[in-house]
């Protein structure tokens, strides 16, 4: 077999001016516009107008328009999927089968259309995929006439022709060539987008966000994302958050070509956390058959023999030296991403419960960098989930439990050697939480700042048009705080303070 273990599906766990990729940490110097927008800049665009010969999929000039208008968070988004009553049956079947076999469903039903008014302007794409996402989040998607709020995926590229999915219905494609012209389609340069909804009750409707914009800032890979009123039928969700998927596209707009083509892992809990120990599981997950893992290959799924996460697993847990995992580590990157997770305040991720990040292997040299995913429990975000009882600003930044994962176990070995106040990376540790500490992601006048632009454009689109089921839809109305998470200006107050006497004491 080409991977380790192979389980059933047990999840255990909780769950601007210009996009900075991960060979840049420096700020835009325009700080009024820097929360503005996400802007990329790939294929045709990086050379002048000139297409990029490079690239696996030239990107129009509009298409990387619309994807910088997406992101821009001055622009309101509103994203409406026009869906018939029989489609969302089906998705309330799906979720239901695959529920009942501790699975979780893949089955794309079909969007008549989507349409997407950002700012002024407005775009139609037709047929198109829509699923539900997340893990122990999903619950059923409507019953009795009422919905449940849910994550969903939209995919621009489904075939709808597989015949166990789709059966009678399943689409006949008049050619190959009709097809792959499916396959390949995109908007906005995205061959699918995400939503999520508020389910940490953000009464800001921007923490997220913002600690997204800190990690690349602090050069670290992260998806772009914004907020969008979102739609689905005739029944307003309310204001989601959009993300761009981490995904080969994702690999090669924010990568240089020679580190494009590795392999890229999702990781998450299955029967334990993926806590790089010598028997986490990776493969391909297969929801049909209930086989999950660890680490889920997303790329070259045909052709990889999965030696790169067994390199890193075994060189991890064979007697850790500096050699050794400056071997498959880019550490410059890790203590980056490290000092940035510490400051972002998750108790859900790599280190805090061995959960929602991405680790890619880069092509050139095959060292591993990370990517965190998932971020919804950022600058105090607590509610219903607080293991340290103060949002994480208790914790130091050289502490060596995983403070999210059951009995405060220990953090994976990485962290454990990395991190250390006693270790061989002290020093640069150390100075890669300064950068962070001394940032304006650390101050509230700029959060502040993104928070306003959110409130101006979704103040009065927050709470749902309808009732859900198991919803209090007035906590969802946006305010500077609620009682249900920790204020962000507390939050940095309290995350500083145990910053700077973590360092004055080592």
């Amino acid at each position: 077999m080409a991977f380790r273990h192979s389980f059933l599906y047990i999840l255990l766990a909780f769950i601007m001016a210009m996009l900075i990729g991960c060979s840049s940490g420096q700020e835009n110097k325009d700080e009024t516009l820097k929360p503005d927008n996400g802007k990329q800049e790939t294929g045709d665009a990086k050379e002048g107008g000139k297409k990029d010969k490079d690239k696996k999929k030239s990107v129009s000039q509009e298409e990387l328009d619309i994807y910088n208008s997406l992101f821009d968070i001055n622009n309101k988004v509103t994203i409406e999927v026009v869906i018939s009553d029989e489609e969302i049956a089906k998705l309330q079947k799906d979720y239901e089968k695959y529920r009942n076999k501790g699975s979780k469903s893949p089955i794309y039903r079909r969007a008549d259309k989507v349409i997407f008014t950002i700012g002024d302007k407005k775009y139609e794409i037709e047929d198109v995929g829509i699923r539900q996402k997340g893990n122990t989040s999903r619950r059923d998607i409507k019953t009795d006439g009422r919905y449940f709020l849910n994550h969903f995926k939209l995919s621009f590229k489904q075939t709808f022709d597989d015949d166990n999915y789709y059966g009678a219905d399943a689409v006949k494609w008049e050619s190959d060539e009709a097809r792959k012209e499916r396959k390949n389609r995109t908007f906005a340069s995205l061959e699918g987008l995400e939503v999520k909804w508020n389910s940490t009750m953000d009464s800001t409707y921007t923490c997220e966000m913002f600690a997204h914009r800190m990690f690349r800032d602090m050069g670290v890979l992260a998806a772009n994302n914004n907020k969008a009123v979102f739609k689905l039928g005739d029944t307003s969700f309310g204001v989601l958050t959009v993300y761009e998927p981490v995904d080969e596209v994702f690999i090669e707009r924010n990568l240089p070509k020679e580190d494009w083509g590795g392999d890229l892992y999702k990781a998450a809990w299955t029967q334990n956390g993926a806590d790089y120990a010598e028997y986490d599981s990776y493969g391909i997950e297969d929801e049909d058959s209930g086989q999950f893992y660890n680490f889920d290959l997303k790329t070259n799924k045909k052709k990889s023999d999965f030696s790169s996460i067994k390199n890193l697993l075994d060189t991890i847990n064979s007697g850790l030296d500096q050699e050794k995992l400056e071997s498959v580590v880019d550490m410059d990157y890790f203590l980056k991403f490290a000092a940035a997770c510490y400051f972002a305040g998750d108790p859900d991720d790599i280190r805090n419960n061995y959960n929602n990040h991405y680790v890619y292997f880069k092509k050139s040299d095959g060292k591993a960098i990370f990517i965190p995913y998932d971020n919804d429990r950022t600058y105090g975000l607590r509610h219903n989930y607080d293991p340290s009882g103060q949002a994480m600003t208790n914790v130091s930044p050289f502490s060596m439990k995983a403070i999210g994962a059951r009995n405060k176990a220990k953090a994976n070995k990485m962290f454990r050697f990395v991190c250390s106040s006693t270790g061989v990376y002290l020093e640069r540790y150390k100075s890669a939480l300064e950068n962070v500490a001394n940032s304006k992601w650390m101050t509230y006048d700029y959060f502040k700042t993104m928070a306003e632009i959110v409130k101006g454009n979704y103040e009065n689109d927050c709470v749902p048009e309808h009732n859900f089921h198991s919803c209090d839809e007035s906590q969802m109305a946006l305010s500077e705080t609620n009682d249900l998470n920790m204020p962000v200006s507390e939050y940095m107050s309290k995350i500083l303070k145990t910053y700077e006497d973590a360092v004055a004491g080592s």
